[in-house]
């Protein structure tokens, strides 16, 4: 679950998401993307970690 959002995330970002990428290279990706706003993203991804409890 956890994956496939962090991949449909990434993919409307316009990153490729590799599933075994490691987590800094893929933060990396995520600040680099010209779609970056460090808010929404903290909002995703804790929405992202209340789904997956």
């Amino acid at each position: 679950a956890l994956n496939e959002e962090l991949e449909e995330m990434t993919s409307e970002m316009g990153i490729k998401f590799i599933p075994n990428m490691a987590k800094l290279d893929l933060q990396k990706m995520i600040r680099s993307s010209k779609y970056y706003e460090e808010e929404l993203m903290k909002e995703t991804l804790e929405a992202i970690r209340k789904e997956t409890e």
